[in-house]
């Protein structure tokens, strides 16, 4: 018998509407495959840039001399021990004044006192500076860069110190033209004071100003 005929065309034209179907058929696979990939890749998460690094960096540390300062003065075990029961009890008073003045002749020991003082009572230290007359930098005594520099360390220790600070440009500003009294409200009064300023803790907080008679103009 003859062979059946194809319906609509020869055998030919069968076997190209058959690749045609297959290369279409591979061509949208392949589309649907690219743009899954696509689809599927993530775009990169950029870090989140920390606003407290960029103050930092406008601040000043004065840590490392600091601490070279305290290991010059050892403290004597079991000495003063009358002055640090008094430090002791004032800072766990909330009825007492807030300003401890520490009085002396030069040499007596108020600087071993300090030293022992921020060691002992680190967890509660927000901030210290210790002047120093024959200091290797000479920023070291000088009021405006010590008021940067216990910023600094504030940074570190309030939660919500550096949202609470004007905007840079006004800090640098301020730097710059060193106007004290703008200065120091800016970074210790009114961040301070501010009703939404957050204490790290349940316990008072401590500043220790050594040699303060040294501090320059």
């Amino acid at each position: 018998s003859s062979p059946t005929k194809p319906v609509n065309g020869s055998t030919s034209d069968t076997s190209e509407i058959i690749d045609q179907s297959i290369n279409q058929s591979l061509t949208n696979s392949i589309q649907e495959n690219q743009t899954n990939v696509f689809e599927e890749v993530p775009e990169p998460i950029m870090p989140e840039r920390d606003i407290k690094d960029d103050y930092k960096n406008l601040f000043v540390d004065f840590t490392p001399h600091n601490r070279n300062i305290m290991a010059k003065h050892d403290f004597v075990p079991n000495t003063r021990n009358k002055q640090l029961q008094q430090i002791d009890d004032w800072l766990k008073s909330d009825s007492e004044g807030r300003v401890m003045v520490v009085i002396g002749a030069g040499g007596v020991g108020k600087t071993c006192l300090a030293s022992k003082v921020c060691q002992q009572y680190s967890s509660q230290l927000a901030g210290s500076h210790f002047f120093c007359y024959n200091s290797p930098n000479v920023f070291h005594n000088r009021l405006r860069d010590v008021l940067i520099s216990l910023a600094y360390q504030f940074c570190d220790v309030f939660p919500n110190y550096v949202s609470l600070l004007p905007r840079i440009e006004k800090l640098q500003d301020l730097i710059k033209k060193e106007d004290l009294p703008e200065l120091y409200n800016a970074l210790l009064f009114y961040p301070f004071t501010n009703e939404s300023f957050e204490h790290p803790g349940d316990k008072n907080m401590l500043i220790v100003i050594d040699a303060l008679d040294e501090c320059d103009p």
